[in-house]
């Protein structure tokens, strides 16, 4: 029986130290980039209500990756962020390689010019 007992005893303690030190891959920190939203990733929808319209950027990289000659899942990858579209080049560029020149950014030339010409034709001067 004390040899029981002496046994329950030790169990606890062990449960009891385990508990209050923690390991170390309790503070272990974790990858974490899945829970946040990207528009470049797909899980990002653009919309308006309103007017009743919404896309994603997958949409637009696979409408245009024929016209502007990429590849879709390139396109895709470059269509949101501070990306270019060197005109003489028809490549698409970083920040730092814009060299002074005053270039809209890939989004803005792709996705909201053409956007902002549909709203022009249909809403403003119909």
């Amino acid at each position: 029986m004390a040899a029981r007992k002496a046994a329950t005893e030790a169990a606890e303690d062990a449960a009891a130290e385990e508990v209050q030190s923690p390991t170390e891959e309790a503070f272990q920190e974790k990858d974490d980039e899945d829970i946040y939203f990207a528009p470049e990733r797909g899980n990002v929808i653009f919309a308006s209500a309103i007017d009743g319209w919404a896309f994603r950027i997958g949409k637009f990289a696979q409408l245009f990756a024929s016209k502007l000659g990429f590849n879709e899942a390139s396109l895709r990858k470059v269509l949101w962020g501070d990306f270019y579209l060197d005109p003489k080049t028809k490549r698409v560029i970083g920040q730092k390689h814009l060299r002074g020149r005053n270039l809209k950014p890939l989004f803005v030339q792709v996705v909201l010019d053409n956007l902002w010409a549909a709203y022009d034709s249909v809403m403003i001067n119909p």
